[in-house]
């Protein structure tokens, strides 16, 4: 039995209907919660990111749209797209490399202001991919470094395109049919039907996670190892199950949506939360991007 659910009584909790090891109406719990806020009003932006998008192959440049809007006319090793609409964005790469071009759609989650910091690579034998590497949610200020470099100090050896542009707002949506083409978007953008990562392959994405001590160092290499595959619901689940505080497993419940394959399933994520506020903004979370994809 999971010793969540334990804590939960510990601290009070009602021992009949609000058991939350209770695992079907634990589920159904989630659905009433979840049907309530679709009747709610749509989630609003609560703030605006910074998208940081890099090459790390020199020979590799890409051009670049965020929500249906193309931010670079010729191609790039390198850009930084400023002033974001949080939570969820979508971005989509014509990458250019030696031999052949590839296009990546991606969602991103991005949970509040900061620097999300994504690098596009190439694995062996495999078409390129946008990997989460990771966000800094309280950057320093950095006034005039910006005019000199897209990149945080710590990726100053990375080599960028100087003719790309430095600083783009990405709330200046302008263009005509730019919604529907956001749309469309993040209808690809996702995992949805795709094939799960192997049994093999998951258990070495969980050890990863769990050769961390720290929380925010197993936050950082979760983010990692789920963006660069799709997973089922149940394997989010016990993702999730390997964080100790709610904060987290949230951060990484709203991360891990574009990469489940089966998101009508999404429900099962409810049974690693602890408390119902938890629930309601998961769900919240879940109606919002649900809502954007609608046409």
């Amino acid at each position: 039995m999971n010793t969540l659910y334990h804590s939960n009584q510990q601290h009070g909790a009602h021992p009949g209907f609000f058991n939350p090891g209770n695992y079907s109406v634990r589920l159904w719990w989630c659905a009433v919660l979840l049907l309530l806020t679709l009747f709610a009003a749509a989630q609003s932006n609560t703030g605006a990111a910074d998208l940081v998008i890099y090459s790390r192959q020199t020979n590799q440049r890409f051009l670049l749209g965020v929500n249906g809007v193309q931010y670079t006319e010729k191609p790039v090793s390198g850009i930084k797209i400023t002033e974001i609409p949080t939570p969820l964005c979508v971005v989509q790469l014509v990458v250019i490399g030696p031999t052949s071009t590839d296009t990546i759609t991606r969602n991103l989650y991005l949970k509040n202001k900061g620097d999300y910091i994504y690098a596009l690579d190439t694995a062996a034998l495999q078409p390129a991919n946008l990997y989460y590497e990771a966000e800094d949610v309280s950057p320093k200020q950095l006034k005039g470094f910006l005019k000199k470099t897209f990149l945080p100090p710590a990726l100053k050896h990375v080599v960028i395109d100087t003719t790309a542009m430095y600083h783009v707002r990405g709330a200046a949506v302008l263009i005509k049919g730019v919604s529907q083409l956001k749309v469309q978007w993040l209808l690809k953008g996702n995992c949805n039907n795709a094939r799960p990562v192997s049994d093999a392959v998951f258990e070495t994405v969980k050890s990863k996670i769990k050769e961390k001590s720290f929380e925010a160092d197993k936050l950082k290499v979760a983010k990692q190892q789920i963006s660069a595959r799709c997973f089922s619901a149940k394997q989010t689940e016990q993702i999730l199950q390997l964080f100790d505080f709610e904060r987290a497993k949230l951060d990484v419940a709203m991360f891990a949506y574009h990469y489940i394959t089966d998101v009508q399933n999404n429900a099962l994520l409810c049974n690693t939360f602890e408390f119902d506020a938890t629930i309601a903004a998961w769900n919240r979370y879940v109606t919002f991007v649900q809502a954007e994809m609608q046409p």
